[in-house]
This record gives structure tokens, sequence and C-alpha cells, in this order.
């Protein structure tokens, strides 16, 4: 990523210093999960054979929110992979999302 510098000369620098400065450390920081709590019942489903984000991280996303007193459900699966997780959450997902259309208090995992 590059900064235009004095008369027009590029300066490079890496992402990670961009991020460091403002505006992007604010908008960064207001991008990061577990930091507020949710206006609405979350259904977080993370798979334990994930090759991106270990599973733990969501089970710790999960906990910080439901500590702030979120309304959260963790759903897991075995499902290898990151992207696949998503066609895992369908069977926990469908009806989580139609009990939440038709006015049902949705469960927690505190």
């Amino acid at each position: 990523m590059s900064t235009p510098g004095p008369a027009g000369a590029v300066i490079r620098r890496p992402l990670t210093e961009h991020l460091e400065r403002a505006p992007w450390d604010r908008i960064v920081a207001d991008q990061q999960l577990g930091e507020r709590k949710p206006a609405v019942p979350v259904l977080l489903s993370h798979g334990a054979l994930d090759d991106v984000v270990p599973q733990q991280v969501g089970k710790n996303l999960a906990a910080d929110r439901c500590r702030r007193g979120a309304t959260m459900r963790f759903a897991g699966n075995v499902v290898p992979g990151h992207i696949a997780t998503t066609e895992a959450t369908g069977p926990d997902g469908r009806p989580w999302l139609a009990d939440r259309f038709a006015g049902r208090t949705a469960p927690s995992t505190r």
C-alpha cells in the first residue's frame, strides 16, 4: 500500500502500519468482534476443523458476548475447512432463523 508523499512522491508502508494510523485505527477498532453487545440474537456456527480461524476463537467470542449479556448460541460442527462451515450451519441455522421470524425467544449458551 502506498501513501502520497511530498511533491507527489509515493511512500510505501506495510498495511499494518496504515491500520495503526487515523482514520484506519478507529475504523478497525469499530470492527472488532466481541467488543460490543449485539442488539439482536446471534447464532455462531464454527467448525472444529476450520483451517483459517481456530474453533476456539469462535468459542471465546461466544463466551465474551455472553458475559456482556448477549443472547448467543454457539453451534460447533466438524466440517473440514473454513467456507464449508456455511453449508453445515443449515440444520441449525434454518430453524433458528425461522424461530426468530416467528417471534420466539432465542436460546443462549450462557
